[in-house]
């Protein structure tokens, strides 16, 4: 299910207007008007949280339903004899998927393709394979730098106990000067040695190259087969 029709159909649900939503969400004036009207609706990352508040939900209340619009097969699929045939996955209960993974809030930062961690602002259910990583957190992704693999608005999930590899795909977060706000990236690691960080992005390509006294963390995005044991 799309957005547009996601938000529509809360709306007529509450019986709200849109000026109200708007209101009790703290949106800008017409925000939702204008996410009706167009016809490729989207919401950046940091306006998600407002929009679920506006609507009586959270933000997963929203992505789940993103998510249920998308097929997905009833298991995996492997290959034998060069056909496709159907593999064995046992899906997790939700009971094992506690609501206690925190999504940490996200904003623009200062240079272009860049946000800054804002504390807490959500809880999701936690993936399997993170039940016991206390560190680990969520967030949205803010920015198009890496798409179409990571668009705006998706959620990734993050465990800064991991080591990150070359070729991984990370939140490096990064501080020019003592006293400097820390801006944090996704790209994908290229490589670590004693003066620099390489990393790659998508969109445009390209190599970026960080002095290594400026890199605070690195944290490995985890992949969706990780996450559930698969």
């Amino acid at each position: 299910m799309d957005m547009k029709q996601i938000v529509q159909d809360r709306l007529r649900e509450l019986g709200r207007g849109n000026t109200v939503a708007e209101r009790i969400g703290g949106l800008g004036k017409s925000f939702i008007t204008n996410l009706l009207a167009s016809s490729k609706a989207s919401v950046r990352a940091e306006n998600l949280p407002k929009l679920a508040k506006a609507l009586d939900w959270t933000v997963e209340d929203i992505t789940s339903r993103m998510n249920a619009g998308t097929p997905k097969p009833s298991g995996g699929f492997g290959f034998a004899g060069g056909s496709a045939v159907h593999a064995a996955v046992t899906l997790p209960d939700l009971i094992e998927m506690p609501r206690n993974m925190p999504i940490l809030g996200v904003a623009a930062g200062a240079s272009v393709g860049a946000f800054i961690v804002d504390g807490v602002i959500d809880y999701v259910r936690r993936p399997p394979t993170l039940v016991h990583s206390v560190n680990s957190y969520g967030l949205y992704i803010v920015g198009n730098s890496m798409s179409p693999k990571y668009e705006p608005g998706d959620l990734v999930f993050v465990n800064p106990d991991r080591p990150a590899a070359n070729g991984d795909i990370v939140i490096i977060q990064t501080r020019a000067f003592e006293g400097d706000i820390t801006q944090g990236w996704i790209k994908r690691l290229v490589k670590i040695s004693d003066e620099k960080v390489v990393v790659e992005q998508i969109n445009p390509e390209k190599l970026i190259e960080y002095d290594r006294s400026t890199v605070v963390s690195i944290h490995r995005v985890m992949k969706t087969s990780e996450l559930f044991g698969v």
